[in-house]
């Protein structure tokens, strides 16, 4: 079931990661392209890439701070192309990523591999992900 309202939203498939893990764009190209657009709806908590399985490889989620920019973003997402493929979005359940994820595969210990029905976070590098925050938290004082 899929809630009317949340905080998050789960945009699926999105980043494409072939079977020899080839990318077209590196993958500090498409956080920062996919966090940027993101953030034309409304301040992001957080931004989320699962890496695993076949039912989770790909899932970028976003955390709204407001459930109506999650919704406004969701809505603009399901009608536009990215990569050459269209954009499926949805509003998620998940509220805390901190329950969601695979602490086993932070430390390249889950036995499970793409079997885990725990998300396995591909981070950006540190400095990206704080460059991402501040011009964010620039962009929404001005506003």
């Amino acid at each position: 079931m899929r809630p009317n309202r949340s905080h998050t939203l789960v945009l699926h498939n999105l980043l494409n990661i072939t079977e020899q893990g080839v990318e077209p764009l590196s993958f500090e190209e498409f956080y920062e392209d996919i966090y940027i657009e993101a953030c034309k709806f409304g301040p992001v908590r957080s931004m989320i890439v699962c890496e695993n399985g076949n039912h989770l490889k790909g899932n970028v989620y976003l955390y709204y701070e407001r459930e109506h920019d999650a919704q406004r973003a969701r809505d603009n997402f399901n009608t536009r192309w990215y990569d050459e493929r269209p954009l499926y979005c949805d509003l998620t359940h998940i509220e805390d990523f901190r329950e969601a994820i695979c602490r086993k595969h932070d430390v390249k210990s889950c036995e499970r591999g793409n079997e885990c029905n725990f998300m396995h976070v591909r981070r950006p590098s540190t400095k990206l992900r704080i460059d991402l925050e501040k011009a964010q938290a620039k962009k929404w004082q001005s506003t």
